[in-house]
């Protein structure tokens, strides 16, 4: 577009009948839930007899589901090639909210091209394979590989698995290769980069406040997990170097910021969960999981000075070390002063289901080097999870889904599930009055999709989720590797979508202008909506959200900026002024959705702007 192996698995079983029928009938369901999704639904349940009223239990209260629809045919015609859906990316225009995909390898299979995917909520049971430029022929596969958005909306994609030399090794090994999805509406492909410094398996990318992209992080070599390097990313053409050093005009540059004196429990390790943050002098990412850290860098290495890593212990508090996720909120004051906020949640402390996983929430507000993580008790999930997915929709709510964990209330060693069953909490910074103060559980999800699932958000606010594998029957007491099935499940070539509860409780606010071109840090950005409530009052909000990049759980891209307001007018439409983010360190320079939520909590089907310098 222009401006505008993990864990080791083994044979691959036969899927039973009866799994295949219930796939299809639910997918028949699915199809006809989502259409009353577009036009509102009604809540369910009439007053108790003392007079009180019950708890909305329809849609309204926890949204539905559609699909699973499942695509086997599609994505392995020939069975056993393919595995479970792995990665996943909603892309911006010109192919509004389409999502781009691909799997893992059931087996090495070197020599059979990797295929890549585009899917349309508008046919579900359709895939458009994305054949123009693929170089994954076995030797390089993308499986395990790390990836975020470029300023201009193409996907950037790092490292993966070194097929061939991982054959017979105990753990698979990373690749040094770096690729590029052009997100063309007409003529999508794919383009091999030049190489990095170093080979990463399980690297995370995220996007700085100039647009140069950090990778970090590898889970196949150990030499390499402490190290990191800084992609500058081009849009105006593909002439792509990695030259160290070197001060001469380049797309690549690559850092070469070793950390070669870090204590093992400071490593990057695999996907490091970082979020780039508004404070410090220079540029500052926090890795959230493990102990947590602060990188905070500038140039480097002509000026190594300004290259500082500053590892920093939580006293009191920090989130569990795997398998969990966080969110990222960024939002003014009464004053219009902008603050930023990390939830963490859940997770286990030995990324094990049989080992203290937790349903806790984690908080850090205002990151910096005196600031710690606090535990909030009123805030903890209803469910255990590890491997979950967390999902901020357009209303600004958090949506955990997906993961697996002992029941809640379980001792060490029982048994672990599947949970199905998605929660929603509004966090208090983005609701002032929040309806939900705790989790509240969602409408239940067909089938498991525990380690390797994923979900991103789609503009017109429902969710897709897909992948992961199913836990082995009767769950997976007491050994962590005993969890997991190697048979195909419904989960590994499905997908769904969840409706969230706003999709059902009326009529949708519609923006029906937006600023266009590139809108620049701390200037207007004008919008015409018709908000159908509120619109008398000004009770609304307007906020950005970055399209959404996600793999193992975990999403690069992922953070919620509620807009200052400066200005609005009542009317059909209504006219309304915000204040685009005034730094790259609140909205790296991109492409995000932005929504208008009315008084009545709904938000807008999101329109697309592009933010930068």
């Amino acid at each position: 577009m222009r401006t505008a192996m993990g864990r080791s698995l083994g044979k691959r079983g036969q899927e039973l009948l009866g799994r295949v029928l219930a796939v299809t009938f639910l997918s028949m369901l699915g199809v006809a839930a989502d259409t009353q999704a577009q036009t509102g639904g009604g809540v369910t349940g009439g007053p108790d007899p003392d007079g009180t009223a019950p708890p909305p239990t329809g849609p309204a209260a926890i949204g539905q589901w559609a699909g699973p629809w499942d695509l086997s045919a599609l994505i392995d015609p020939v069975p056993g090639t393919w595995g479970e859906v792995v990665h996943m990316s909603t892309l911006g225009p010109p192919n509004d909210g389409k999502v781009l995909f691909w799997c893992r390898r059931d087996n090495l299979n070197v020599g059979v091209t990797q295929p890549t995917f585009l899917w349309d909520r508008a046919t579900p049971n359709a895939l458009t394979q994305i054949d123009v430029g693929n170089p994954f022929d076995g030797s390089y596969d993308i499986f395990c590989a790390g990836h975020t958005f470029a300023e201009n909306g193409d996907l950037l994609v790092v490292g993966g698995t070194d097929m061939p030399g991982s054959v017979g090794l105990p753990k698979p090994i990373g690749t040094d290769t770096t690729y590029l999805f052009d997100n063309d509406a007409l003529n999508p492909s794919w383009t091999r980069l030049a190489d990095m410094d170093v080979k990463r398996y399980y690297p995370s990318a995220v996007r700085l406040e100039d647009g140069r992209i950090l990778v970090g992080g590898d889970s196949g070599n150990t030499a390499n997990d402490n190290t990191y390097e800084i992609a500058d990313y081009s849009p105006q053409g593909l002439q792509v170097t990695w030259d160290p050093g070197t001060t001469a005009p380049r797309n690549y540059l690559t850092m070469g910021c070793a950390i070669p004196t870090l204590a093992d429990e400071y490593r990057l390790d695999d996907y490091p969960r970082w979020d780039l943050l508004m404070t410090g002098d220079n540029q500052r990412v926090l890795r959230t999981y493990g102990i947590h850290s602060f990188f905070e860098f500038d140039v480097c290495p002509t000026q190594p000075d300004n290259n500082r890593f500053t590892p920093v212990d939580s006293p009191t508090a920090t989130p569990a070390d795997g398998g969990g996720n966080t969110a990222h909120f960024i939002y003014p004051d009464a004053n219009g002063i902008a603050h930023e906020v990390i939830y963490a949640v859940g997770g286990s402390t030995a990324e094990s289901c049989n080992v203290n996983v937790t349903n806790t929430v984690l908080t850090m507000t205002d990151p910096d080097l005196s600031v710690d993580w606090v535990d909030n008790p009123n805030f903890a999930m209803g469910s255990r999870r590890i491997d979950h997915t967390m999902v901020i929709l357009l209303d600004g709510s958090m949506l955990v889904l997906n993961g697996y964990g002992p029941p809640l209330n379980s001792g060490p060693g029982d048994t672990c599930v599947g949970q199905r069953t998605p929660e929603l909490f509004q966090p208090p910074e983005i609701f002032a009055s929040p309806v939900l103060p705790t989790w509240q559980p969602m409408a239940m999800q067909a089938i498991d999709r525990t380690y390797h699932s994923l979900a991103t958000l789609l503009p017109s606010g429902a969710v897709v989720s897909g992948g992961g594998l199913e836990l082995l029957p009767g769950g997976c007491p007491p050994a962590p590797a005993a969890c997991l099935s190697d048979e195909k499940s419904p989960s590994w070539h499905s997908l769904d979508v969840f409706n969230p509860p706003y999709m059902f409780r009326g009529r949708r606010p519609e923006i029906t202008s937006v600023s266009t071109g590139l809108i620049k840090y701390g200037t207007p950005i004008n919008i015409t909506a018709n908000l159908f409530e509120g619109d008398n009052t000004g009770e609304f909000r307007v906020a950005l959200l970055g399209p959404g990049t996600s793999t193992h759980g975990f999403d690069f891209n992922q953070r919620y900026i509620k807009l200052n307001v400066t200005s609005f007018a009542p009317g059909t439409p209504a006219t309304i002024q915000a204040t685009a983010p005034t730094t790259g360190r609140q909205a790296p320079p991109g492409w995000y959705m932005l929504t208008v939520v009315n008084s009545k909590g709904l938000p807008s089907r999101a329109q697309w702007i592009q933010i930068g310098q």
